[in-house]
């Protein structure tokens, strides 16, 4: 009786593990720093398409909130990024600041059908047969009150590099920000993407990403996509020392970063501290098939043993 429920056992999972190789709903699942706030939480698998921003408003999902219930948070969903997974394990990286309020947002689509799967584009990056989108938080520092001299750049990997007025490197632009009442104000600094290329980061390694945070506990996450889509034109992502021809006030401390191209300034970080450079971390879902191959391979190892015996 024993041997024949082994059998069984392993007869049902390898015909359930070729038949899955017929069609299948190629769908896609959300999962990491989400709540609900009052809407039902995404569960299951999707069929969506549109701008990736779409995954964040809930007036056109119904459903998804970054964690503290807001879609377009300031302070919290700038500190979170996104990474998509394929089904052979390929990684796409993305800020959700990116996504929300950077200039790159609305250009990040999914496309496809459950039927022929789905792929998920940016402006640097193509991610086909999606099947997971997975949200990562980054944990906020405590700030301190008080002036930062200087700003470092670090990370896994590189060695420390600090700045200050003593050695800031050459090669300024300047940018021009829309400020309040009609106004604007121009901030003139260097390329974020130069300093870090200058540190020695690999800016070609699009799977990782780049925290920036103040002596104030301010923090922003941007995605090295974006660094590099930014980094074209008179509209690059800077870290600035002087606004409107004068050094920063003492409240900015000596160095800004600033993203012009950004709807808003949730992301230009004051009193700049540090650039920190990490890499894109997700756990990668284990593929169906192969959660329906292991019962029929235990199935076939305990049959094997009994007719040893």
């Amino acid at each position: 009786m024993k041997k024949k429920f082994f059998i069984f056992i392993a007869l049902a999972a390898l015909i359930a593990l070729f038949a899955s190789a017929g069609p299948v709903l190629a769908q896609y699942t959300v999962t990491g720093d989400l709540s609900t706030s009052g809407f039902a939480a995404l569960s299951g698998q999707l069929s969506q398409t549109g701008t990736l921003a779409g995954l964040f408003n809930a007036s056109s999902t119904g459903a998804t909130y970054i964690n503290n219930g807001s879609p377009y948070s300031d302070m919290y969903g700038n500190q979170d990024y996104i990474v998509a997974t394929s089904s052979s394990g390929a990684t796409a990286t993305f800020s959700v600041g990116e996504i929300t309020v950077g200039n790159q947002g609305s250009n990040i689509n999914i496309t496809g059908s459950s039927s022929a799967g789905y792929t998920i584009s940016g402006p640097g990056q193509t991610l086909s047969n999606l099947t997971n989108i997975n949200v990562v938080h980054t944990t906020m520092p405590v700030g301190t009150a008080g002036y930062s001299p200087s700003f470092t750049i670090q990370g896994s990997g590189l060695t420390t590099t600090t700045y200050n007025s003593s050695n800031f490197p050459t090669g300024y632009t300047t940018v021009t920000v829309p400020g309040s009442s009609g106004s604007s104000n121009n901030y003139t600094g260097v390329s974020l993407l130069t300093l870090l290329t200058n540190a020695g980061v690999i800016t070609s390694n699009l799977n990782q990403y780049v925290i920036a945070t103040g002596i104030d506990g301010g923090e922003a996450v941007l995605s090295m996509d974006e660094i590099l889509q930014n980094s074209t034109g008179n509209s690059t992502d800077i870290v600035a020392t002087s606004e409107n021809g004068s050094a920063l006030s003492q409240a900015r401390g000596y160095a800004r970063l600033v993203l012009p191209t950004d709807t808003g300034t949730s992301r230009s970080v004051f009193t700049l501290a540090s650039l920190t450079v990490e890499p894109a971390t997700s756990p990668v879902p284990v593929p169906a098939t192969l959660l329906l191959f292991a019962p029929g391979l235990a199935g076939l190892a305990a049959l094997r043993r009994r007719f040893k015996k």
